[in-house]
């Protein structure tokens, strides 16, 4: 079971997505074993190629904090349906 404090977390960080062309916000937590969070979202560019998944971003920001193992991702949207790591990059 999620904690619920992670459940508000990560539905908070939906308003720092940047998505002007999916129109899609995504935020995202990356949890380590000993219970840090870190929190990431989607950041869009004209270029696709260019364009970070939340996930990846959650991760990054553990990374850069000295973390190296992760034991959770939390995933969300503002869509009504469920949604699931952008893609290979973030599987």
């Amino acid at each position: 079971m999620i904690p619920r404090e992670w459940i508000e977390l990560v539905k908070d960080g939906l308003k720092y997505s940047y998505a002007p062309y999916s129109g899609v916000r995504v935020s995202a937590l990356a949890i380590t074993p000993d219970g840090k969070v870190y929190r990431g979202v989607n950041v869009e560019n004209a270029s696709l190629g260019l364009t970070v998944c939340a996930e990846r971003v959650a991760i990054f920001n553990a990374v850069s904090n000295g973390e190296r193992k992760i034991k959770t991702v939390v995933l969300t949207s503002d869509l009504d349906k469920p949604i699931y790591p952008a893609g290979l990059a973030c599987r």
